[in-house]
């Protein structure tokens, strides 16, 4: 999955519990490393049940990584990738 550099996106995600129900977490902690490397922590915005989404700019060509981590009922971790490239005019 590729999107261009500076242009807003949106990164839809659900979490679900071990029965493939979606769930509520107890907490959720989002980190963004970006292709320098540089960690931040990224809250996400609820939208339903288990349903989250993060709106953000990407500034930097590269690949960008978001590790997702929960707790309570649902504990996890999942990671997901995508890449940032120039638009091509």
């Amino acid at each position: 999955m590729s999107f261009y550099v500076n242009v807003a996106i949106r990164i839809d995600f659900e979490i679900r519990d071990t029965a493939t129900a979606l769930s509520t977490p107890s907490s959720i902690t989002v980190t963004q490393i970006d292709p320098q490397k540089m960690r931040k922590k990224l809250t996400p915005t609820p939208n339903g049940t288990g349903k989250y989404y993060l709106s953000l700019t990407p500034t930097i060509t590269g690949t960008w990584v978001f590790i997702v981590e929960t707790s309570g009922s649902v504990a996890a971790t999942g990671t997901t990738a995508f890449d940032v490239i120039s638009p091509r005019y």
